[in-house]
C-alpha cells in the first residue's frame, strides 16, 4: 500500500499512521470476509445479469419513461404497488439513459449491498466463519427458482430495505450506544420501515404490525415506558412525504384504489391473498416441516433452548441423519407416484417445497424462542437476555417475510 502511494506521489501527503491502520484493517477477519462477500456477489450477479431477457424487464423502463415525460402513476397509468420504486428507476434512467445495461448494473450494486447487509446481520449473532457461510447461502438462495433474474426488481430493492432495517433493530438490541448514536439508529430504523411500506404495501404492513407487537412486548419485558419517539419520527417522515406527493399530483384516491382495492381483488380477495398460498401448497407442508424438524432439533440442542434438544444431545447426528433420509425418500416416493420418475428429480427443488421448508424452520424456531423467553420470564432463577430477544426479532421478521412471500 505504501509503495503504491509513493509511486503516485502521495507518500509525503498520507501519514504512516493512516497506512498502518489500513493495513491492519485488511488483516481483520471481518474485513476479509466482507471483501470476499463483495467479490462473490459481484461476480455472481455480474455473470447472471446479462443471461436473460424476461418480458417483465421492460415494465420498469416503461414506468420510468412515462414518469420522465410527465405522466403520474395511478392517475395516468396503472400500478398495483406504491410508486417509490418507479420514481427511483425514473431517476436513474434520467441520469444514465434507458439502456438495459444501466439498470442491470444498478441491479448488481443492489445485490452486492444485499450481500453485505445479510453478512452484517449474521455478524451480530454468530461467529465470523459461520456468519460468512450462512450469508453466502442466504444470498444464493434468495434467487432460487427464478427463471430470469432481474437483480434490480422492486422486490430485491425492498429486500435491501428489509435487511438494513433488521440490522439496525438487532444492533439496538445487542449493542450499547451513546444517546446520540442510539437516536440515530432508532430514527434510521423507523425510516427504513417506512421505505418498506411504500415499496410493497403487503410486506410493509405485515412487518409494521409485527414490529409494533414486538416493541410493546419488549418494553413490557424490559419494564420500559418511554415512547419510541425517534422510531415514530423516522417512520412517519417517508410516509408523509409520499402522501403529500400523491396529494400534490391529485393521485391519492387513485393510489388507494389501485394498491388497496384492485391489488387485493387481483388476488381473489383479502382472505385469498392471506391464506390461498397455504391452501394451494398444502401438499408440500408436511414435507417442508419434515425437512425443517431435524435442523430445528439440532439447533435447539446446540443452544440448549429446549428439553427435547438436551435429551437428544448425545443422539443428534443419528436422529438428523435418519429424519432427513426418511423425509427425502418419502418425498421422492410420493412425487414418483404423482408424476413419474422423469419429473421427480426436478420437482425435488420446487419453489413451494423450498418456501415451506424455510417457513417450517422459521415457524418452529420462532415459536420455540417465544416459549423459551416466556419460560425464562416466569423463572425466578433467570431472565431472558438480549440475545434471546434478538433471535425472536430475527426469526419473527423471517416468519412475516416468509408469509408475505407466500402471498406473492
Amino acid at each position: 500500500m505504501s509503495v503504491i502511494l509513493q509511486r503516485l506521489g502521495l507518500g509525503g501527503v498520507v501519514r504512516n499512521k493512516t497506512i498502518s491502520s489500513i493495513n491492519k484493517a485488511f488483516r481483520k477477519p471481518n474485513t476479509i470476509y466482507a471483501i470476499a462477500m463483495l467479490v462473490m456477489a459481484a461476480v455472481y450477479s455480474g455473470f447472471l445479469c446479462t443471461k436473460g431477457l424476461p418480458l417483465s424487464e421492460g415494465w420498469y423502463t416503461e414506468y420510468a419513461w412515462r414518469i420522465n415525460h410527465g405522466d403520474v402513476p395511478y392517475r395516468d397509468f396503472s400500478l398495483l404497488f406504491p410508486s417509490l420504486y418507479a420514481y427511483l428507476i425514473s431517476f436513474i434512467t434520467s441520469l444514465f439513459g434507458y439502456d438495459l445495461i444501466v439498470l442491470r448494473i444498478f441491479g448488481v450494486i443492489v445485490f452486492c449491498l444485499e450481500a453485505l447487509a445479510i453478512l452484517n446481520i449474521f455478524r451480530l449473532l454468530f461467529a465470523e466463519p459461520y456468519c460468512f457461510a450462512a450469508a453466502v447461502l442466504a444470498v444464493l438462495f434468495e434467487h432460487a427458482g427464478v427463471v430470469d433474474i432481474i437483480f434490480y426488481d422492486y422486490l430485491y430493492v425492498m429486500n435491501l430495505y428489509v435487511y438494513v432495517y433488521i440490522y439496525l433493530c438487532i444492533s439496538l438490541l445487542v449493542k450499547s450506544f451513546s444517546p446520540t448514536r442510539k437516536a440515530a439508529y432508532e430514527t434510521l430504523a423507523g425510516f427504513f420501515l417506512g421505505l418498506i411500506v411504500i415499496s410493497k404495501q403487503s410486506t410493509g404492513i405485515m412487518l409494521l404490525a409485527f414490529s409494533l407487537i414486538y416493541i410493546i412486548v419488549y418494553r413490557i419485558i424490559q419494564k420500559q415506558s418511554k415512547i419510541p419517539v425517534f422510531e415514530i419520527c423516522g417512520f412517519v417522515f417517508p410516509i408523509a412525504l409520499f402522501l403529500v406527493w400523491l396529494a400534490a399530483t391529485n393521485s391519492l384516491g387513485e393510489f388507494y384504489k389501485a394498491c388497496f382495492v384492485n391489488a387485493v381483488a387481483a388476488k381473489g380477495g383479502l382472505f385469498s391473498e392471506l391464506f390461498a398460498w397455504i391452501i394451494n401448497g398444502r401438499y408440500y407442508i408436511p414435507f417442508g416441516f419434515c425437512f425443517a424438524l431435524p435442523l430445528f432439533l439440532f439447533s435447539t440442542q446446540r443452544t440448549g433452548a429446549s428439553n427435547a434438544g438436551k435429551w437428544l444431545a448425545g443422539k443428534m447426528h443419528f436422529v438428523v441423519a435418519i429424519l432427513f433420509s426418511m423425509s427425502f425418500l418419502l418425498l421422492l416416493f410420493l412425487l414418483y407416484i404423482k408424476s413419474g420418475f422423469a419429473d421427480s428429480a426436478s420437482r425435488m427443488l420446487d419453489d413451494n417445497l423450498i418456501l415451506f421448508f424455510v417457513f417450517g424452520f422459521t415457524t418452529l424456531v420462532f415459536v420455540a424462542s417465544v416459549i423459551n423467553v416466556i419460560r425464562m420470564q416466569r423463572s425466578t432463577e433467570c431472565r431472558a437476555n438480549v440475545d434471546d430477544l434478538a433471535f425472536i426479532f430475527l426469526f419473527g421478521c423471517e416468519f412475516v417475510i416468509s408469509w408475505a412471500c407466500g402471498m406473492s
